[in-house]
């Protein structure tokens, strides 16, 4: 479900960088990160309680504030892209969005490549 996730919102942000200028592709290219993002949110909580069974309350609320974190990065990081080059900087900062999923299937590989312990497992 998390690989699923993590793709539609690589495939809603590339639409977003390389397409924009048309409102309707702009309009499927947000939709399509959305959905990838909605569903990876539940993806990446499901999987807090297999990797910390011990500690699923403490884990869920850094997994939610590194999220609230993100809320509050990712602006200004895209924002860079505007000042950078005024009008097609919009997009392009969608990129951003594309680097970070990037990072997030290279942890989510690290994770199914190290499962938890037995004994950790629910």
């Amino acid at each position: 479900m998390a690989l699923f996730s993590f793709l539609a919102v690589i495939a809603g942000s590339i639409l977003m960088v390389l397409v924009a200028e048309s409102f309707a592709l702009a309009f499927v290219g947000q939709m399509i990160m959305a959905l990838g993002m909605g569903f990876a949110n539940a993806a990446v909580f499901k999987l807090v309680p297999r990797y910390t069974p011990a500690a699923v309350g403490g884990a869920s609320g850094i997994v939610g504030g590194l999220g609230a974190f993100g809320g509050f990065v990712i602006p200004p990081a895209m924002g860079l892209f505007v000042a950078v080059s005024p009008t097609a900087g919009y997009s392009k900062g969608f990129a951003v969005f594309t680097i970070l999923t990037v990072i997030a299937l290279g942890l989510l590989y690290m994770l199914y490549r190290y499962p938890p312990a037995e004994g950790n497992a629910q």
